[in-house]
């Protein structure tokens, strides 16, 4: 499903109360919309451990160290296994997704607790509203 597109290719939401509206802040959406409503009502609490990538001067090898877990609260979601087609075949996104308030950004390959569960940070995509920053979605990968 793709929203309509209004003048000048923003999208264009339908509201048949107030006709047509063509961007977030008609219909009232804001930046602090998430975290004072969405991480309100959907937050749970995750262990969250920054990672650190050091290379061997000698070898190359790289290792990873953490820092002290640290309690966060997320917006956690679980997929089922999920691909998306490329011109090179199929890409897993993930195990997981969980999106953030803008005061906590993760990073690749920080390790995140959730249900007993151990997962690392694959990608992190901002979201923004009307040019501003609302939240962090990450995409995570089990560990095994």
């Amino acid at each position: 499903m793709s929203l309509p597109l209004g003048r000048y290719g923003q999208a264009t939401y339908q509201n048949h109360a107030y006709g047509t509206m063509s961007n977030a802040s008609e219909i009232g959406i804001t930046a602090n919309d998430f975290d004072n409503n969405v991480l309100t009502d959907l937050g749970v609490t995750i262990d969250y451990e920054a990672g650190t990538q050091t290379l061997n001067n000698t070898s190359g090898d790289e290792t990873f160290s953490y820092a002290a877990s640290a309690q966060k609260t997320v917006v956690f979601i679980k997929n089922n296994q999920r691909y998306e087609q490329v011109v090179g075949g199929l890409i897993d996104l993930g195990d997981a997704r969980m999106h953030t308030p803008t005061s906590f950004k993760p990073f690749k390959n920080d390790k995140i607790t959730y249900a007993t569960e151990v997962f690392l940070v694959d990608r992190v995509i901002a979201r923004r509203v009307n040019g501003e920053l609302m939240f962090y979605t990450a995409h995570l990968v089990k560990t095994e």
